[in-house]
């Protein structure tokens, strides 16, 4: 055990220093789940689960309630940004150097419309974990059965602060309809301009996915059912070592990809299956039994199956942030409709989103003295990248290319042209026009990988003071506890947690 225990350190070591660098411009930050949680389930558990000896049906229920948030919201505002160095954007005049994150013109603004916007998300958990365990020893020596039912009220908040410092002007040829120019709006509200609801000339329909937002998004959801069986084949007075089937069945919420950085609560409806290992070794005993310290270990990775949920995908060949980008809409190839549209109405599609393997592994102290009962742990949490299997939507055939923020976009009364702009990117529209044929957009234009969350590593330290009355028939037990978890790079949360736990034993 000590080999693979080493083994395991040095491995999450590696993959921290591999994992560290930082993401931008993602569209998706897929948080762990609420439920995978090991170190909730293990605190004040030593001495009332693989209990040597046993001849009987045994078991114990409790349940864990406490509060939660996360920290260094800046990390989590580059991993969102379109900047790629820092977690402010700057929305102005296009250029060809980024000098400005976002072209103003992209958002249906004024071309002269100057701006910044800076992310401070941050995520906040009340939570309710409760669990049973049941020793079949009666009939199969070793056999068990645990059961985990969190329920969980999380509330996410992206954090936007805007500053707008030009509102920009009416300008002729943009969004015009007609030879009249279009009144672009002189000053949306904060509200209007991060979530795209505010409409101009052909820009006639509001965004209805991927918005930025201010103020809370909160979501309350029992967030799965998860189950382990396991046999306990090695049983001794001081320990045991035992492997174990686990599944989990998701009812949290699933992702609709209405709102950057929008609250999840589970792990977006995927059908988790695996196994794992636990065992239990007692390293001290005084002489009169009084006092004991233990040693416990629980590690298990699950493939978490295909899933249907909404992403935004960015463009393949425009580049980061390019979902954002304004299309037109043609009634057939070559025939504008006099219609342009927000990036991500089009670029959200449903997907079957996978995650090839997710694994979780803690390892804990726990120090007994007569009733009292202290542990200190260390939980080590990782996922795989997530993968698109294969899209559910399709984007319709000869219907949307991008729009440029030129003249020559135009045709001569001023109206827009039939013409696409395939080289625009967020930062730049001012670009030519497609004058061979016409670039539409379709599946196979979409970024797949971009859409999805990266492959991510946390680590956690663990800890929780109890109290036991081992002498009352029930074993009534009670204790409070908390845990910090840290991330080497920004692909997932910083987080701390603060819990009370009670239950009995029968």
């Amino acid at each position: 055990m000590k080999r693979m225990l080493t083994g395991l350190f040095v491995a999450s070591i590696l993959l921290s220093s591999v994992l560290k660098a930082d993401e931008y411009g993602r569209p998706f930050y897929a948080s762990r789940s609420q439920g995978a949680n090991l170190p909730h389930a293990m605190v004040m558990s030593d001495g009332q689960e693989g209990i040597f000896g046993m001849e009987e049906l045994y078991g114990k229920f409790d349940i864990l309630g406490g509060y939660g948030r996360t920290w260094k919201s800046d990390k989590i505002g580059k991993y969102l940004s379109l900047k790629s160095d820092n977690d402010t954007m700057t929305i102005g005049a296009t250029s060809t150097d980024g000098t400005n994150t976002i072209a103003a013109v992209n958002l249906g603004l004024s071309p002269d419309a100057a701006a910044t916007l800076k992310l401070a998300p941050k995520k906040e958990d009340i939570f309710f974990d409760f669990g049973a365990f049941v020793g079949f020893d009666e009939y199969v020596e070793g056999l068990w059965l645990k059961l985990r039912l969190p329920v969980v009220r999380t509330k996410w908040n992206l954090g936007g602060d805007l500053t707008v410092t030009s509102a920009g002007t009416a300008v002729a040829n943009y969004f015009q309809t007609g030879a009249t120019p279009a009144t672009v709006p002189a000053a949306p509200t904060e509200e209007q301009l991060l979530a795209g609801e505010f409409t101009c000339g052909y820009l006639d329909t509001k965004q209805t996915h991927a918005k930025f937002y201010a103020g809370d998004k909160i979501e309350t959801a029992l967030t799965d059912v998860a189950a382990s069986i396991g046999w306990n084949f090695i049983r001794k007075d001081k320990g045991f070592f035992g492997l174990y089937i686990h599944g989990l069945v998701p009812t949290g919420t699933r992702p609709t990809a209405e709102f950057v950085f929008e609250p999840i609560a589970g792990n977006g409806r995927h059908f988790e299956i695996g196994g794992g290992l636990v065992g239990k070794a007692c390293l001290w005993e005084n002489d009169n039994e009084e006092q004991k310290l233990c040693f416990n270990v629980d590690a298990r990775a699950t493939h978490m199956w295909k899933a249907t949920q909404k992403r935004t995908f960015d463009l393949t060949a425009n580049g980061k942030g390019s979902r954002y980008l304004l299309l037109k809409e043609f009634v057939a190839a070559g025939t504008f409709a006099d219609k342009l549209v927000r990036g991500p109405n089009v670029l959200t599609l449903d997907a079957k989103i996978k995650v090839n393997v997710q694994f979780e592994g803690a390892a804990m102290f726990t120090y007994h003295y007569k009733g009292l009962t202290a542990d200190l742990g260390y939980n080590l949490w990782g996922r795989t990248k997530e993968e698109v299997s294969e899209f559910v939507d399709t984007i319709a055939a000869d219907k949307y290319g991008i729009y440029a923020q030129t003249t020559a976009n135009c045709n001569a009364t001023g109206n827009l042209d039939d013409k696409t702009a395939s080289t625009a990117t967020i930062s730049n529209s001012a670009v030519a026009a497609d004058v061979t044929a016409n670039v539409y957009i379709s599946n196979d234009s979409l970024d797949k990988d971009g859409s999805c969350a990266p492959s991510a590593l946390t680590h956690t330290v663990f800890a929780n003071l109890g109290y036991c009355w081992d002498e009352n028939e029930w074993k009534p037990f009670v204790g409070l506890g908390g845990n910090c978890e840290f991330c080497a790079g920004n692909k997932a949360f910083d987080q701390w947690s603060v819990w009370g736990k009670l239950g009995f034993s029968f």
